[in-house]
């Protein structure tokens, strides 16, 4: 799970780090231009109870975030991000393009999805033999994914040897961070109601 915010200039990394080592983080070594393979490098990394909470940053993107595997974590080092973003003297008003949440979530659900989904018997004949229908994006129908104000859900049934197994692939950006707050705040609640659905 991430948490991402885009700037239109770069903050200031070194203060970023000064504030999130007094909120209990360990710096990163070095600052580098990019990071290896396409990954954002680590900025700074705080262990807890649960695991770890990384505060990562692309310098070519303009991007820094928060990644880690719990949602409450993902809240908690967002919170200390923003509030060392803000410490370091950067204006979020100003300078924030959007923020941003992903996630790739593994989920067992009891219900079957997609069975309600209807295929015209010529598909069969196309990929010889009945069809399954084993995933289903859903986006806004007028906007970009590239757009500020920006929701998907991608859910997809994976070939396990147990049953029920999906993969839920979520983005969602807003201009507003309490937009964003909220919507992973409630998460578990949407996806229950879109499943209602299908």
């Amino acid at each position: 799970m991430e948490l991402n915010v885009l700037f239109l200039l770069h903050p200031d990394y070194s203060m970023i780090v000064k504030s999130l080592a007094n909120r209990g983080y360990n710096p990163a070594v070095e600052l580098r231009r990019r990071g290896l393979g396409g990954h954002p490098n680590l900025l700074a990394r705080k262990f807890t109870e649960k695991g770890s909470i990384d505060i990562r940053y692309d310098l070519g993107r303009r991007v820094i975030g928060v990644e880690t595997f719990d949602k409450d974590m993902l809240l908690a080092g967002g919170e200390d991000l923003l509030s060392s973003l803000r410490e370091a003297g950067v204006n979020l008003n100003e300078n924030a393009i959007f923020y941003e949440y992903l996630a790739e979530l593994r989920l067992k659900i009891e219900k079957e999805l997609f069975l309600n989904i209807k295929l015209p018997a010529e598909v069969a004949g196309i990929i010889r033999d009945e069809p399954e229908v084993v995933s289903l994006k859903f986006k806004p129908r007028k906007l970009a994914p590239t757009s500020h104000s920006y929701c998907e859900f991608n859910i997809e049934k994976l070939m396990s040897s147990e049953k029920g197994i999906y993969l839920v692939d979520i983005i969602m950006r807003d201009e507003e961070v309490k937009e964003v707050i909220e919507f992973i705040k409630n998460i578990e609640k949407m996806i229950t109601e879109l499943i209602r659905f299908l």
